[in-house]
């Protein structure tokens, strides 16, 4: 009886302790990734991580034709470390001040700590809405990485003209 009330102990305790873990580790990636992050092209978004697993937030583009904010939801890895873990979100260009681009833009990549500092490293698709004999040009695609502080407009400029140049 003593050895299974002592693995029961045990076994309670490795349970406790594993879930504590992982709630301390979904802790630091909600403090992490909560908060305003800017692109190199100077956009701007701002996420909450208020349930752990979900993003939810406003974006604002510093390029093309959107203004103002837009509505941004999306998910990262709730397993993920403070230094690391993947994540995903999506923003459909249609709000009040534009109205409605017909165009989603989503966002896939991972959180890292580069040099001290959290980066997001992400791919990302833009969708526009086309006539069926268009489509093949409906979707770009390219690399973002978003920073906690605003890049210096010679940094901005620098990467707009090397996305444009041949």
């Amino acid at each position: 009886m003593y050895k299974l009330c002592l693995l029961v102990v045990v076994s309670l305790t490795a349970f406790i302790n594993i879930n504590v873990a992982a709630a301390t580790a979904n802790a630091n990636v909600s403090m992490v990734l909560g908060g305003l992050w800017f692109n190199e092209l100077g956009s701007v978004m701002e996420i909450s991580t208020a349930e752990v697993g979900i993003l939810q937030g406003r974006y604002n583009s510093n390029v093309g034709d959107a203004s103002s904010w837009y509505v941004l939801q999306g998910t990262y890895d709730k397993d993920g470390t403070e230094s690391s873990g993947t994540i995903a979100w999506a923003v459909t260009y249609n709000n009040d001040k534009n109205g409605n681009s017909q165009s989603t833009c989503s966002w896939s990549g991972q959180l890292q700590i580069l040099n001290g500092e959290p980066v997001i490293y992400t791919t990302w698709l833009l969708t526009t809405q086309t006539d069926n004999d268009d489509n093949w040009k409906s979707t770009l695609t390219n690399k973002d990485y978003f920073y906690r502080n605003f890049p210096s407009d010679p940094k901005i400029y620098s990467i707009l003209a090397s996305r444009f140049t041949t």
